[in-house]
């Protein structure tokens, strides 16, 4: 039996990380990944990111994004799913979605992004593995800019170049808009990440119990 993909979707500083992370503690089985990857394009990209590399046209930080899910699909997602075992990635196709939209400097349109969606289909066509589940972190722009701040604090690191309450607000409307209006993924929820992260955790692992209750994890 083939296994089932898990996305965790939300804006920086709504706690996907620590609610992947917590998944993976809580359920043995279910193995965990991220986009962008620990690969060379991912760690290129995330030097991009970051900051920490010159900037590059949007055009080719596109690409570099999907390059990377090309590259994580291949290697990783689909040889896992076809094992049977079941996956968790910190951030996917939608994430890519939003941000490139905002680098565009686009306005908060599902149109753009559907625009996007669909193009992106037609290049990867297969090799774009839809997610049996999709929580979406919700959460407000001025908790998530505190927790960047104390995140930052914490690790004496510069945040990445999204990380600006300006851009944020911009990107938490895109979320919304997409969760609320696309037809992406019949299979999508949205989580109140506002709350405490044990609160929040509890509504995810209710909602991943519901899957093992179907179909228990391999």
């Amino acid at each position: 039996m083939r296994g089932r993909f898990i996305v965790i979707e939300g804006a920086d500083g709504s706690g996907t990380t620590s609610v992947v992370e917590a998944i993976e503690k809580r359920y043995p089985r279910i193995i965990r990944t991220a986009e962008p990857t620990s690969g060379p394009i991912g760690r290129l990209l995330r030097e991009y990111l970051s900051g920490d590399a010159p900037r590059v046209s949007n055009k080719v930080l596109e690409h570099l994004f999907r390059a990377d899910r090309l590259d994580h699909v291949q290697s990783f997602i689909e040889p896992v799913l076809e094992n049977g075992k079941t996956l968790v990635c910190d951030r996917y196709t939608i994430s890519t979605l939003v941000y490139q939209s905002i680098r565009d400097s686009l306005k908060s349109s599902i149109h753009a992004m559907q625009f996007m969606y669909d193009e992106m289909t037609l290049s990867e066509g297969d090799l774009l593995v839809i997610p049996d589940l999709v929580i979406f972190l919700d959460a407000d722009v001025d908790v998530m800019a505190k927790r960047v701040a104390d995140r930052i604090n914490t690790t004496e690191k510069t945040g990445e170049i999204f990380e600006v309450p300006e851009t944020q607000r911009m990107v938490v409307d895109l979320y919304r808009e997409w969760f609320d209006n696309s037809s992406y993924t019949e299979n999508r929820v949205r989580v109140d990440a506002n709350k405490p992260l044990k609160d929040v955790l509890g509504e995810v692992y209710r909602h991943i119990d519901s899957m093992v209750i179907s179909t228990p994890f391999s």
